[in-house]
C-alpha cells in the first residue's frame, strides 16, 4: 500500500514493501544478477556492484568474531529489512531468538534485528551510512555497527545514534579491528 501524505511524501508500509519483495524474488531475471538489491519507497529496484573482497571478508569475519562471544541468536549475513524507505539490506547483523521467532514466516525483516552491521565501501557516501542508520533504528534496532574500509568497528546505540560507544553494549569483547 502506497500512503500520499498531505506533503505528498510516498511512504512505504511493510504490506507494500512484502509485496514488492515477493514480486522481485519471483522474477527470474532479476533472481540471476550478480548484484545486491535494494528498493527505495517508490517500490523501484536499486542495484549496487557486488560486494568486493575486503567488503565480503569483514562481513565473514563479522559473523565468526560474534559467534566467538555469543552462543545465542541468529548471526546474520546480507538480509533484507522492510523500512519506510523500501527494503534495505544490511550488510550483516545479530536476532535474538525471541525477535527472530516474532517476525513469524515473512520473507523479510519486519523489526529490525537487535544489531545491524554495514561494511563501508569505497562508493558509500556518509549521507547514504546516516540514513541507513536512521532507518535502521527507526526499526528497532538497538545498535548499527559500521565497519571502515580499513576494518575499523563503531558501535552506535539508538539512545544517541550520532556518538559511537567504546564498546558495545549487547556484545562487549567484539573486536574494535575486524
Amino acid at each position: 500500500m502506497v500512503v500520499i501524505t498531505e506533503s505528498s511524501e510516498v511512504v512505504a508500509d511493510d504490506k507494500f514493501n512484502l509485496r514488492i519483495w515477493e514480486s522481485i524474488c519471483a522474477d527470474q531475471d532479476i533472481a540471476h544478477l550478480p548484484h545486491k538489491i535494494e528498493t527505495n519507497e517508490l517500490g523501484q529496484v536499486v542495484m549496487m556492484p557486488p560486494p568486493g573482497r575486503y567488503h565480503g571478508n569483514f562481513q565473514a569475519e563479522f559473523a565468526a568474531e560474534f559467534r566467538l562471544h555469543v552462543s545465542t541468536g541468529k548471526v546474520l549475513g546480507e538480509f533484507a529489512l522492510s523500512t519506510s524507505k523500501g527494503v534495505k539490506g544490511p550488510d550483516a547483523g545479530w536476532c535474538s531468538e525471541e525477535r527472530w521467532e516474532e517476525q513469524g514466516d515473512a520473507p523479510i525483516f519486519l523489526t529490525a534485528p537487535e544489531i545491524c552491521v554495514e561494511v563501508m565501501s569505497d562508493s558509500n557516501t556518509e549521507a547514504e551510512i546516516a540514513q541507513k542508520k536512521g532507518l535502521y533504528f527507526e526499526k528497532g534496532a538497538d545498535e548499527v555497527w559500521i565497519v571502515s574500509t580499513s576494518g575499523t568497528v563503531s558501535f552506535f546505540p539508538r539512545s544517541d545514534p550520532s556518538t559511537p560507544l567504546t564498546d558495545s553494549a549487547i556484545c562487549p569483547p567484539f573486536p574494535k579491528q575486524l
